[in-house]
Order: C-alpha cells, then sequence, then structure tokens
C-alpha cells in the first residue's frame, strides 16, 4: 500500500507518466503504418505505463475512477502491433486479475492464491469485478489476433518459431486469467466471433482461412481451465465442430488439443440426459485417429487421446473395439520404429516414442473403466504386444538395449494407469520373470537398470500390499541382482518395499534382512569424501533407503543388537555430510535428522525409551565429529541451498542431546576463524543453540540464526578460505 505521506509524490509521477498517453497512441498509429519504424521509444514509453500498473495495482484495483488512467494506458500498451511491447502489460493484467478474483493481498502470489489469502467481502468484489469486466473483455479483443499464423510461416527460421511460440503462451495465459474474470460463457462467446466471421465468408463463396480457424481454436482451448463443468450449447457446438475441420496440419494440432483440453467437460456432458456430446464422442475419437498419422499433430492427438482416455474411462466400453484397433496399431508400429528409427510410420501412424506412452497410458485408463469382469481379459490384450516383443528381444544373444528401454517403458505405463491393485499385484508376478530378465539383459547399464527397476517400482507402487505373494521372492532377489553391478537403483526399489510392507511388524524380521544384507555390501563404495563424489547416486539411494526404514520401520535400525548397522550408518553419513550433490547431500541431512530427532514419531514408534537410548549410544562416540562437520557446512563447504537442512539438523541434534550436544557446538563454532566470523558474530547463534539445549521451542529462530552466521561466513573468498582451511581438515 502506499503511504499517505508519499501520496502526494506518487500522484505527481502518475501524472507526469500517464501525460505520455497521446505521445504513446501516436507511436501505435504509426507502428501500424510502418514495418520499420524505431520502436525504442515506444518500448520506454510502455515499460513506464507497465511499472506504474504493477507497482501500484492493489490501488489500482479498488476501482475508484481517479486511479483507472493507468487501466487504459496499459491498454494502449496491449494494442501495440509489436508483441514484444505487448506482452509488457501480461503481468499487471495477471496481478490485476489475481487480486479481483482472490483479494487485495493476492496480487503477487503464483499460485493457488485462494488458498492462502481472504478475500474482501463478496459484494465488494462483484462491485470490482464489474468495474474491471469491460477493460478485460477490451484486452482479450486487443490480443486474441496475435496468436494467428502469418501467411509465410513456413519459411521461418527455428528462432522465428521459437518466438512465436513464446508470443502464444502469453496470450493463452492472459486470456485464461481474462476468463476468470468475465466468466467462461461471455469469453467463449467473444473466441466464437471469427469463426462466425469465417463461416459466414465460407459460405458466400470465400476459401477457408484455416488461419483463423487455428487461432480461435488456440484461444478457446487455451481457456478451457476457466471453463466451468456446466451445461453449455456454446461448447456443445465447438465440440461438434473440431471432427469436420479440414485436414491441415496446424489445425488439426490445435484441435486435438482443445479436445483434450474440456475432456472433463466432455465427461460431464456425456453424462447428461440428451447431450448431443454423446453424438459428438466416436467423430472426436476418429479425428484423434486421425491426427495419429499427420506427423505435425501425432503428438497433440495421442496426448488429448489420453486425457480424453481418462476423463472418459466410465463410458467409452462401447468403442472398445476400435480403440484396442488402434492401440495395438500404435504398438506394433512402434515395434517397428523400434527396429528401424526413432519414429514408427505405417499404417497412417507416425508417432515418437513418448506418443505411444500415451496411447498406452490412455488405453489403460479405459480398461480401468470396464467392469471389474472384464478388466482382467483387456489387460491381457494390453500387455500381449509387450511381452510378446520381450521374449523375442531377450531370446537373442545380444539384445539392444534400446528395445529393451522401449518396451519396459511401456509396462510401466501401464503399471502407472491401471487402477485396481490386485489386477496390477497379478500382471506383475506374470511379468516379472521378464522384467527380471531384462535387468540381467542390461549388464552394467546404469540407464538400463534404472528404467528395468523403475517399471518394477511402478508395478510395487500401484499394488502396494497385493504383492504379498511374490514379497519373499524379491526378499531375495534384489540383494543377488545388487551383488552382480551394484545398481543405485536397486536400493531405491528396496525402499519402495519398506515403504509397502513397513507397517507390519510380522514382516520386520524379513525387511530387516534384506537391508542389512544391502548395507553391508553398500558400505564399500561409500568410504571416503572421494567415493562419495564419485558414487553420488548409491549415496543418495543409499541415504533415502534409511530415511524410508527410519520412517516406516525404525525398529530395524533402533532396537537391532548389537546396534552395529545404525552406528554403520551414522559413521558413512558422516563421511558423506560434505557430498556437493544436491540430492545426495539433502539424503545425507533427512538420514541424520531423523537419527537425532529423539523426539520425532521414529523413537516413539520404534521402541520408546529404549531406542531413545540406542540412538544416545551411537550418538555419544562421534557426536562432536558429527557437529564438527555439520558446522563446517554451514559456514561454507556446503551449498548456501543446504544451508537451512544443516541448521535445522544441527539444532535437533542439540535439542536431543542438551548440555553435552551445546559443549559439542560451543567447541566447533568457536573454531570459526575471526576472519570468517567474530565473537559478536557468533554470539547470536550460541544463545539459540542454549535455549534448545534447555529444551525450549526455538527451532525458527536457532535456524534463523544459523542462517545468518553462514551467510556471513560465505561473504568473501578469504573468509571462505579460511572455513575450508579450519573445516576440511
Amino acid at each position: 500500500e502506499v503511504r499517505p505521506s508519499l501520496m502526494g509524490l506518487v500522484q505527481v509521477l502518475v501524472t507526469r507518466t500517464m501525460s505520455l498517453r497521446p505521445k504513446f497512441l501516436k507511436a501505435v498509429e504509426e507502428a501500424r503504418a510502418s514495418e520499420s519504424l524505431d520502436i525504442d521509444e515506444a518500448k520506454g514509453m510502455a515499460r513506464l505505463f507497465t511499472e506504474i500498473g504493477e507497482s501500484y495495482v492493489r490501488v489500482i484495483a479498488t476501482g475508484e475512477a481517479a486511479v483507472l488512467e493507468p487501466v487504459q494506458a496499459l491498454l494502449d500498451v496491449a494494442s501495440h502491433p509489436d508483441d514484444q511491447i505487448a506482452s509488457m502489460s501480461y503481468n499487471f493484467w495477471h496481478y490485476l486479475a489475481m487480486v479481483i478474483i482472490y483479494g487485495p493481498e493476492a496480487a503477487y502470489e503464483e499460485e493457488h492464491p485462494e488458498a492462502v489469502y481472504t478475500a474482501l467481502p463478496q459484494q465488494e468484489m462483484q462491485r470490482r469485478r464489474a468495474v474491471f469486466e469491460p477493460a478485460f473483455v477490451q484486452l482479450a479483443g486487443q490480443i486474441m489476433g496475435r496468436v494467428r499464423y502469418p501467411e509465410h510461416f513456413q519459411g521461418w527460421s527455428r528462432g522465428e518459431k521459437r518466438d512465436f511460440k513464446r508470443a502464444r503462451y502469453a496470450v493463452a495465459d492472459t486470456l485464461l486469467d481474462t476468463t476468470q474474470v468475465t466468466g467462461g460463457e461471455k469469453m467463449l462467446q467473444m473466441l466464437l466471433q471469427p469463426l462466425h466471421q469465417l463461416s459466414t465468408a465460407t459460405a458466400a463463396g470465400a476459401a477457408f482461412d484455416w488461419r483463423v480457424a487455428e487461432a480461435a481454436f488456440y484461444c478457446i482451448r487455451s481457456v478451457g481451465k476457466a471453463i466451468p463443468c456446466a451445461p453449455s450449447e456454446l461448447l456443445d457446438q465447438i465440440i461438434g465442430t473440431l471432427p469436420s475441420l479440414p485436414p491441415q496440419p496446424q489445425l488439426m494440432y490445435t484441435a486435438a488439443l482443445t479436445v483434450g483440453a474440456y475432456a472433463d467437460w466432455i465427461a460431464f456432458a456425456l453424462k447428461q440426459p440428451g447431450s448431443p456430446t454423446a453424438s459428438h464422442l466416436p467423430k472426436l475419437l476418429e479425428m484423434l485417429g486421425r491426427s495419429l498419422g499427420d506427423e505435425e499433430a501425432a503428438g497433440a492427438a495421442a496426448l488429448a487421446f489420453k486425457h480424453i482416455c481418462d476423463a472418459c474411462r466410465g463410458t467409452l466400453a462401447p468403442y472398445l473395439q476400435s480403440l484396442q484397433v488402434m492401440y495395438e496399431q500404435c504398438v506394433s508400429l512402434a515395434i517397428t520404429a523400434d527396429r528401424s528409427g526413432p519414429k514408427a510410420e505405417g499404417g497412417g501412424l507416425k508417432l515418437g516414442p513418448s506418443d505411444v506412452l500415451q496411447v498406452i497410458e490412455g488405453m489403460s485408463c479405459v480398461v480401468s473403466g470396464l467392469p471389474a469382469e472384464q478388466q482382467d481379459a483387456n489387460v491381457q490384450s494390453l500387455v500381449a504386444p509387450i511381452t510378446v516383443r520381450l521374449q523375442q528381444l531377450l531370446s537373442q544373444p545380444q539384445p539392444a538395449l534400446g528395445d529393451i528401454i522401449a518396451h519396459v517403458d511401456r509396462m510401466c505405463a501401464i503399471f502407472k494407469s491401471i487402477t485396481s491393485p490386485a489386477i496390477v499385484a497379478q500382471l506383475l508376478m506374470q511379468v516379472w520373470p521378464l522384467l527380471d530378465g531384462c535387468l540381467v539383459a542390461t549388464g552394467p547399464s546404469e540407464k538400463g537398470a534404472e528404467r528395468v527397476t523403475r517399471a518394477m517400482r511402478q508395478g510395487l507402487k500401484s499394488a502396494g500390499v497385493e504383492t504379498a505373494p511374490m514379497l519373499q521372492h524379491l526378499l531375495s532377489s534384489i540383494p543377488s541382482r545388487y551383488k552382480e553391478h551394484h545398481h543405485a537403483c536397486l536400493l531405491y526399489l528396496t525402499s519402495e518395499l519398506v515403504k509397502i510392507y513397513g507397517a507390519d511388524a510380522n514382516l520386520h524380521a524379513a525387511l530387516q534382512g534384506i537391508v542389512t544384507e544391502l548395507v553391508t555390501e553398500s558400505a564399500p563404495f561409500l568410504q571416503s569424501s572421494k567415493d562419495f563424489d564419485e558414487k553420488p547416486d548409491v549415496a543418495d539411494d543409499f541415504f533415502l533407503l534409511c530415511c524410508r526404514v527410519l520412517s516406516y520401520c525404525p525398529t530395524i535400525f533402533l532396537l537391532a543388537q548389537p546396534p552395529s548397522v545404525l552406528e554403520h550408518i551414522l559413521k558413512m553419513s558422516i563421511t558423506g555430510v560434505y557430498v556437493q550433490h544436491p540430492e545426495a547431500s539433502q539424503s545425507i541431512l533427512q538420514c541424520l535428522q531423523r537419527v537425532c530427532d529423539f523426539d520425532g514419531p521414529q523413537y516413539q514408534r520404534g521402541g520408546g525409551r529404549a531406542a531413545m537410548q540406542a540412538g544416545q549410544a551411537v550418538l555419544g562416540p562421534c557426536g562432536q565429529q558429527l557437529v564438527h562437520k555439520l558446522v563446517g557446512a554451514l559456514t561454507g563447504l556446503l551449498p548456501i541451498a543446504r544451508i537451512e537442512d544443516v541448521a535445522t539438523t544441527l539444532y535437533l541434534l542439540t535439542r536431543s542431546t542438551g548440555e553435552v550436544g551445546l559443549t559439542w557446538l560451543q567447541q566447533s563454532v568457536h573454531s570459526i576463524p575471526g576472519l570468517a566470523a567474530t565473537e559478536e558474530d557468533i554470539e547470536p547463534f550460541l544463545i539459540q543453540a542454549h535455549a534448545t539445549a534447555q529444551r525450549q521451542k526455538n527451532e525458527r529462530h536457532f535456524v534463523s540464526a544459523g542462517c545468518e552466521l553462514g551467510d556471513l561466513c560465505r561473504r568473501n573468498r578469504k573468509a571462505q578460505e579460511a572455513i575450508f582451511q579450519v573445516f576440511m581438515c
């Protein structure tokens, strides 16, 4: 808000800036008349208008007549023929829309402001919306034509195509904001006007201008998120028009994405008695099938197919046979592409690998929407071409890694999209030998192993405890596969098992066996700081597994006798505290936080007092070394992005160990060289540490003081060099 004492100055600034409007409007007219005109002066004025609007958007949003002139100035900016100048105003319109919809404090909140701020009284919100709605309608009319392809776009360079795409995205976002203010029905009526004009001109004998139609449907697609699922004759007309559009590549692309954007509305309309959308659906599916055969539109059609199948999964049973034919063509052509090149071409379809995955996910959604008794047989139909090809590949002496990965990804897509845990479990047990064979065939390839285990992990995640019949096999086979090439992804796979079965106390002994074996097998690879830097993926997945154990079945570590596994993990984490890899560093710090947080749920579930005593016994011998390493990480040996995690770890450790931990911390902090921080600089942090050791709830203050100390020690190169000399030894 503007302070009252500065209001006079603000009024002068705004008045002087707004006095430039006539000059800017003249520049707009000149720019329309001459493409070669120098626009730097107009750009400078547009920037001034934009700064005024964005700075005082909350004042402008009050809707008082005295503060509305910047709105007109920014409409002038949006009307400039140069896309770069016009786009300067878009952020203002976004901020203004947020204030109108959600309230004054939402002006600069980008995500879910309605969940953060309290709106003004409803009557006031409606008044403001009524004041600004005409301006937003005018804005939409000014910018909607900017998305139209020019006549000679085929000759564009790659950079020109990229710039046009970005300009269209910016217009699309602004139209979405506009629709949230004006309402969906009014915006659709405006966006349909070019189509009505085109229809009239075509009926009078003029040639069909696909560029006009494509631009209109692009705008309609852009506002899809703001259109409620409610009966709409306009949308019935729009959806019904799409299948009859001529087969022009860019138009087909946009039409397909429009179907995807309104998939939820189509699903809603199908449930309404007498809705004409029911007669449109088979034509829409046919349209998507045709678009799969166009190189430009195939990707959009595959994505739209997935969205429409997902949204309408319960109503597509009558079209199952034709959809199955389309699916088999896609998968069979993908197999051909795997053999001959990156793109499947044949039978009228042109699909890339990601397009095939979209079709598979869509078809899996359709099968999930069938009655339970029909799902199993149809899942087998989905899987059959994939498993047959995998069997063929594994029968070869040296199967191509790319082929294996492609088909494993397709299996993963099915696991991801089938919603019945029982069916996924049955399928996973059926294909596990194939997936295991693929893992063996990938050999030392990290990429191949990661993709195979991702499919395994997705299957386990989707099936959950329904995989219990194969648990014993998994507990024995995963360690044996890990010993072959020590792929880190197998540690991640095990962490999924811990997440699924960790709550079952009857399985803790079995889980303890596999975790202990993997910890023992991994330890030789993480013995020094150099090992952590060279194998950050192993460190990341190893400590993620440890975090999962401490979260889901902590007794495996905390009540183990002797507590050698927990001691081993703590020593390894101390060794790896300074690893620079962001994910590995985060996993190590999270593991340390769980070990050091004696008040955390892991200790309550892990045996209460006995678990706490075990934690104290493990921390005692190496606590000073751990604190020293963490203070080094806080003051410069880890990137500043990790500083808050390090400070939180120190807080939990100090709170849990009390005066002993405070002594460790004091000794380490006092070793900070004076070149980096003086005693006076250190004192605020130690004050908070003393309060923490007395078990005061001051986490926010402790972490804040720690971050301030860490920032101070990073202020220049000499300070950092001094920190390195002390804490890297």
